[in-house]
């Protein structure tokens, strides 16, 4: 699964009860982020950002983008 795949599936199906964010997916998923034109945090602030928030965050990072692109 890839990181944007990740994102969607925590984002729109459910974050189970046990799930915590591994380090390499805060990292790829910080990463995947500030790629895109309209992520208007900085690496600092997403790296401070607990992990559903960093998801919910990166979600709308990626539907900004898509929503431009119709």
């Amino acid at each position: 699964m890839n990181i944007g795949q990740l994102i969607e599936d925590l984002h729109c199906y459910g974050w189970p009860q046990s799930r915590m964010l591994t380090e390499q997916e805060r990292c790829d998923i910080v990463e995947f982020s500030i790629t895109f034109e309209e992520c208007s945090y900085e690496r600092g602030d997403l790296e401070g950002m607990d992990d559903k928030d960093l998801v919910q965050v990166s979600y709308w990072i990626m539907a900004e983008y898509a929503s431009g692109q119709i």
